[in-house]
């Protein structure tokens, strides 16, 4: 699969002169602003972001008298400079002057994904279920929680060795489920009816699964 998408809608603040470099690399806006002081932002959506999807899917499906299972397995990189195309009302990028330094692993970028579903029919009319799902882990950007750069917007990055770290610099932890069912079908009036009866176990495996900081 290969999905190279251009024009994707981003918002952007034109009321903002070109910033200078502090001490520690990062760029200050502290010059005057070309609509000020009527105005203090003046926003635009425009086409200028772009994404770019590549990944390989494997799976193998197996149907036999007593089982049934499917098995995928998606190896997969999802790049992006804005991941905000639904809701596009808010400014997310670090600097206004540096929209390069936005290109990387998107939200959504997961490397590895694998899922399988299976159903075994044993004896006696029981039917054990199970279903499992293993991803890696997502991007997310360190964020300085405050107005560093002085642009009125609150998705200031650290900067690390003079540079503003790029967006989604960290990896998230992965996340991994197993999930069972047992059930077997009863008949009731002489046949005439049937009901179900069934036990479900929710991750089996009790996996944590936390995940930590911010898209």
């Amino acid at each position: 699969t290969y999905i190279n998408t251009t024009r994707i809608a981003r918002v952007r603040n034109l009321n903002l002169s070109e910033p200078t470099p502090d001490a520690t690399g990062r760029p200050i806006y502290t010059g005057p602003r070309p609509f000020a002081p009527k105005y203090a932002f003046v926003q635009v959506t425009e086409p200028s972001a772009r994404s770019l999807y590549r990944a390989t899917t494997a799976s193998l499906n197996v149907k036999q008298p007593r089982f049934v299972f499917d098995v995928y397995y998606t190896l997969g990189w999802s790049y992006s400079h804005d991941d905000t195309e639904r809701g596009i009302s808010g400014i997310v990028f670090d600097d206004a002057f540096n929209l390069n330094n936005e290109y990387g692993y998107s939200n959504i970028d997961q490397r590895h994904q694998f899922t399988a579903n299976g159903l075994i029919y044993g004896p006696a009319g029981f039917e054990i279920s199970m279903t499992t799902r293993v991803n890696s882990g997502r991007p997310f950007s360190a964020l300085a929680g405050t107005d560093l750069n002085r642009d009125g917007v609150l998705r200031d990055r650290p900067v690390i060795d003079g540079q503003v770290l790029p967006r989604n610099t960290y990896r998230n932890k992965g996340y991994s489920d197993l999930s069972l069912r047992v059930q077997r079908g009863v008949s009731l009036s002489g046949g005439k009816a049937r009901a179900l009866l069934s036990v479900e176990i929710f991750n089996v495996l009790n996996t944590a699964n936390v995940e930590i900081g911010s898209a």
